[in-house]
């Protein structure tokens, strides 16, 4: 739990102190920087934290090894997932900077640039709202609503959104509710109410 929390602190921080330091550096300087080709495969601060993920996924799934089938699926699954898609993101990481593409480039090309102090602060808004979903409403419930206001806040449309939503509730209560019978606590306010035990 202690290198999650730190692995979130350092994800927090980076962004704010390279966004702090692209404000103090000329533009010029910059143009000049983003365009010089990188000789080699260069770690960076961002290609070493990508390379921390892939470890740290990989550690948890070596760890989780001896569970056995129904307690491990769950992390099984979530954690194979993770550590797939942190190699593949370590991979491109790696061959853009040996290409001479920083990433920064291609994200600052693909989104307008927004202060990213606010973005922390709604991604961290979001993942606590999930949070108190879960533990009110239970996990599959807190599912199918919290996609649907996520979806909707990012201005998709009514019809994406429900059917996103149904399908992420119809995958977390189909086939590990029922399906595989893996126990999720029912959410404080089910309890509250009389529909929980």
């Amino acid at each position: 739990m202690l290198i999650i929390l730190c692995v979130i602190a350092v994800g927090l921080v980076v962004p704010i102190v390279r966004h702090r330091g692209r404000r103090r550096t000329p533009l010029g300087a910059a143009a000049e920087a983003s365009e010089a080709p990188a000789p080699g495969w260069k770690l960076d601060g961002s290609t070493t934290f990508n390379l921390c993920l892939v470890i740290l996924f990989a550690a948890a799934l070596w760890e989780s090894r001896r569970f056995d089938a129904r307690a491990g699926l769950f992390p099984w699954t979530i954690t194979t997932a993770s550590l797939l898609l942190a190699s593949v993101h370590f991979a491109s990481e790696l061959t853009a900077r040996r290409r001479g593409i920083r990433a920064d480039s291609r994200e600052a090309a693909a989104m307008p640039p927004r202060d990213p102090t606010r973005r922390i602060a709604a991604i961290c808004g979001w993942i606590l709202g999930m949070y108190v979903g879960i533990w009110l409403l239970g996990f599959s419930l807190a599912t199918l609503l919290t996609t649907v206001l996520y979806l909707r806040a990012a201005r998709e449309r009514w019809p994406i959104s429900i059917v996103l939503s149904l399908a992420g509730f119809a995958f977390v209560y189909g086939l590990f509710e029922k399906g595989l019978g893996v126990p999720f606590p029912p959410g404080r306010l089910l309890v509250w109410v009389g529909y929980g035990s």
